[in-house]
């Protein structure tokens, strides 16, 4: 009699988990003879179900790290002056930059976000959304904080005698895979296309600045970690 338990438990539970395995079904799926709706199964091997894409993160600091590299290697190459992290004092605030770049012809600060997943820009709302494993988030408008940056940047360089200088702060996304959606005259980059930016003429265009000595008075007012 025992036997005989054990024979249907085989049947109707281990042989359709076996067999859901093999062909990629829910196991009930196999018992009910009908779709049953569970996205989350998967085969069992370690791979993502076909309705289940892959994990989607928010950055990481090796990721940040990376493109600060990315940024003093690029600012070496050109001879141009670069500190990190942006952190300028001014005004009784500090400054949130990950980094400042002097080249030739201006001054940009590099604002780092960590959203992953997919980022839809809104320029007119203090708001925007993020959309990451299906799970949507208002988070607080890049734009928004780039202008803010961008004004502690312009009031450090007046206080070093430059307020008339050229000024930019670029919204970076430094989450693999991010998508940014909507972003037309955002400044707002993905951190692969932000090194795109940084080569083109307009950025490496010679107005006899000197990036040496302008970068150095400005990485003097950064705040200074104690």
């Amino acid at each position: 009699m025992i036997a005989v338990f054990i024979i249907m438990a085989l049947v109707l539970i281990v042989l359709p988990i076996l067999l859901g395995r093999l062909s990629g079904k829910n196991p009930m799926e196999i018992i009910f003879g009908r779709r049953v709706n569970d996205t989350a199964f998967s085969r069992g091997n370690g791979e993502e179900s076909e309705n289940a894409g892959p994990l989607q993160k928010n950055s990481t600091r090796q990721e940040l790290m990376v493109l600060i590299s990315d940024l003093l290697s690029y600012s070496r190459r050109n001879h141009f002056y670069c500190f990190t992290p942006g952190t300028l004092e001014v005004n009784g605030e500090v400054a949130s930059l990950s980094a400042v770049i002097v080249t030739r012809s201006a001054v940009m600060g590099f604002n780092c976000f960590g959203y992953g997943g997919a980022v839809y820009a809104d320029m007119s709302a203090d708001r925007w959304r993020q959309v990451i494993n299906g799970q949507t988030i208002r988070i607080d408008s890049p734009v928004k904080r780039n202008e803010h940056q961008d004004e502690l940047l312009a009031a450090s360089l007046e206080k070093i005698g430059y307020g008339d200088l050229k000024h930019t702060v670029y919204g970076v996304f430094t989450a693999g895979g991010v998508e940014l959606k909507n972003r037309s005259g955002t400044q707002c980059y993905t951190a692969k296309e932000i090194m795109g930016v940084l080569g083109s003429d307009k950025v490496l265009r010679d107005k006899g600045l000197d990036p040496q000595k302008i970068g150095k008075l400005l990485e003097q007012q950064t705040k200074k970690s104690k």
